[in-house]
């Protein structure tokens, strides 16, 4: 008896081992985004949410700037030592993509070296999302389909600020915006910036970065 009691303990531990190492196994081929933020606050809250949301899906790394007043080109920077580090570790898997996240801010020269830094990372195999003038475009874009145009990020921020306010009935402060409130309007905002493709002044790609991560969780879960 101690014997058969022996033999189903072990068959029981084989099984809850060999689970275990499917459920490993499960997570290391999952899809991995990379996103480069060029700032602190926003972006990376915003796609912590992402992340959270999507945990059993794919895997999200989101890198914030070291300080305030990055340049694109440092975001750049720090998008190609990710992609280095990956390749190093043997990591490069087939799902395995890096974004940078970049603000065209306001001046001509500012949107211009953002352009330049795009081309850049499109040669690198890295993605870009820009936003003109900044983040908050993507934000607004969540509460409103056809917002002016800016020539201020400060200007962007306001228009965020009185939309969240009526959207929620609560002030919208930007280092501590609950961003999972936007969760059931995301699809909308895709589609409210995939219209205004181009447009100088209130326009983002933030919205392809959040389909791909979209389309990648269903994959997943479809798997």
């Amino acid at each position: 008896m101690a014997g058969g009691r022996a033999k189903a303990q072990s068959r029981r531990g084989a099984r809850s081992r060999g689970s275990g190492a499917r459920r490993v196994d499960a997570r290391a081929t999952l899809p991995v985004v990379v996103i480069c933020c060029d700032d602190e606050r926003a972006a990376p809250r915003y796609f912590d949410v992402l992340k959270r949301e999507l945990k059993d899906s794919l895997t999200i790394h989101v890198r914030c700037a070291p300080r305030s007043g990055v340049r694109s080109s440092n975001v750049l920077e720090a998008a190609e030592r990710e992609k280095r580090n990956f390749a190093q570790r043997g990591d490069a898997r087939d799902r395995t993509v890096i974004w940078i996240v970049i603000d065209a801010e306001c001046s001509d020269h500012d949107r211009a070296e953002a352009q330049v830094v795009g081309e850049l990372a499109k040669a690198s195999g890295i993605e870009c999302a820009i936003s003109d003038p900044c983040f908050e475009v993507w934000t607004l874009l969540h509460l409103e389909a056809k917002p002016g145009l800016f020539k201020r990020c400060a200007e962007v921020v306001r228009a965020v600020e009185a939309a969240w306010q009526k959207a929620f009935g609560e002030e919208f402060r930007k280092p501590n915006a609950k961003y999972e409130r936007l969760s059931d309007r995301r699809m909308q905002a895709i589609e409210w910036a995939t219209r205004r493709k181009g447009q100088v002044g209130c326009c983002t790609g933030v919205h392809r970065l959040v389909q791909q991560v979209l389309d990648f969780a269903r994959d997943s879960q479809s798997t």
